[in-house]
């Protein structure tokens, strides 16, 4: 499977789960690197003018704006969960062991942000034991009961569910499920969502 297809991968995995996923930092920073690398390359070519045919530039420039939508994409889904469960992602080591540096960063700075508006508009006005934003209480979670579309990518046989009911997963089969039904499937890379 070529970079561009992992990309989508890890695009539409981000897109259709309901949790935050580990985050893909050596094929991301690959990628970033192919487009610094061919946008040199245009710039050269147009600097030279004898470089690429037009098709070939038309060609490069099309697939270019493929991956850098698709890339953007995956980021743009990421940074809505990470505003979503800010909280959450920051009490947690294990959420925040999913992040880039630069998540990190933006979710420090967010959550700050965030924290003093609230404290600015509303908690000031609230008696002392109600104006903190970390009552475990309040802190939303991702939804894995949702419900997912799904593909076995190989034949596992009869699997349990949570409800208690068998079902038969052989390969190829398409299924509506509840995520947390099929998690450790999908972390284990034997299911795909779709």
């Amino acid at each position: 499977m070529n970079r561009y297809e992992q990309l989508k991968k890890i695009w539409l995995n981000e897109t259709c789960a309901p949790e935050l996923l580990q985050y893909e930092s050596e094929l991301i920073e690959d990628i970033q690197d192919e487009l610094r690398l061919n946008d040199e390359k245009l710039q050269i070519d147009e600097e030279d003018g004898n470089g690429f045919s037009r098709l070939e530039k038309n060609l490069l420039l099309l697939h270019y704006d493929r991956v850098k939508y698709i890339l953007t994409a995956y980021l743009r889904v990421r940074l809505k969960k990470i505003e979503k469960y800010i909280q959450t992602i920051l009490k947690t080591e294990e959420l925040l062991d999913l992040l880039s540096d630069k998540e990190k960063n933006f979710a420090e700075q967010y959550a700050l942000m965030i924290e003093n508006h609230f404290k600015k508009i509303v908690l000031n006005k609230l008696p002392e034991d109600l104006q903190s934003l970390t009552n475990d209480d309040m802190l939303p979670l991702p939804n894995l009961e949702t419900h997912i579309i799904c593909r076995v990518k190989e034949d596992i046989g009869e699997f349990l569910l949570d409800n208690g009911v068998t079902i038969e997963m052989d390969k190829n089969n398409i299924m509506i499920i509840k995520y947390k039904s099929i998690q450790g499937l999908f972390l284990q890379d034997r299911v795909e969502l779709i």
